[in-house]
């Protein structure tokens, strides 16, 4: 989702566009005139895997762009801080929601690097919730490298309970199985179609080592 002043909707349009043609499915109000309904904005907030937060003088005195930013921030949302105005310094309450993030600038560099930057940023963003999110899901689930047994599944489900007592025993329909009751199957699956308890462990394993090296870089 795109969160942005109406003002500054020519730059907005334009990374829009971009995103969308580079295969992103982005959420936008392009019809100033009418407007969506709060609901719809809602919707698109609760739905949205990150919100480009579009900063700008206009964006901040704006009570609509105000109330989707604290939506967005209250209920955890991803957001990624997009400079629109040229040295323009965010305060007040926008400058608490976006405190200690990178922020991406469209009004000192070209367009073309600066969505090249917010590209990087997205990517960035996803790769550490993958792994997050992964981690949390095997720290739940019994390894050969540790003692933990199905005891932590009591109360998920029948079908969950019943998995082999090690992750590495995990047929492809079980580990599918596990990565569903967390919401994570659909992305798993495009990085490992044929995901086994034993790959799922590598994979995990590479997404903490990639995190450990580009915490060194």
């Amino acid at each position: 989702m795109i969160s942005y002043s109406h003002k500054d909707q020519d730059v907005c349009l334009q990374i829009h566009d971009r995103l969308v043609k580079d295969g992103y499915n982005v959420w936008l109000d392009r019809d100033c005139l009418r407007g969506p309904t709060m609901i719809g904005i809602a919707n698109a907030i609760e739905n949205s895997e990150h919100v480009l937060i579009c900063m700008s003088n206009t964006y901040k005195q704006s009570v609509y762009c105000q109330s989707e930013a604290h939506y967005a921030y209250e209920r955890g949302c991803c957001l990624i801080p997009i400079l629109i105005e040229s040295n323009y310094k965010p305060d007040g309450w926008l400058g608490i929601i976006v405190s200690g993030k990178i922020y991406v600038e469209f009004g000192k560099i070209d367009f073309h690097s600066a969505y090249n930057k917010l590209k990087n940023e997205i990517s960035a963003r996803r790769f550490d919730l993958l792994t997050r999110s992964l981690s949390r899901a095997i720290e739940k689930a019994p390894t050969r490298k540790g003692s933990k047994s199905l005891e932590l599944f009591q109360g998920i489900s029948e079908s969950i309970d019943d998995l082999p007592d090690y992750i590495t025993e995990w047929t492809h329909d079980q580990a599918i199985l596990f990565l569903r009751y967390f919401d994570l199957d659909k992305t798993f699956l495009l990085l490992c179609p044929r995901v086994d308890g034993y790959r799922l462990l590598q994979l995990h394993e590479i997404l903490i080592n990639c995190n450990v090296i580009n915490a060194l870089a």
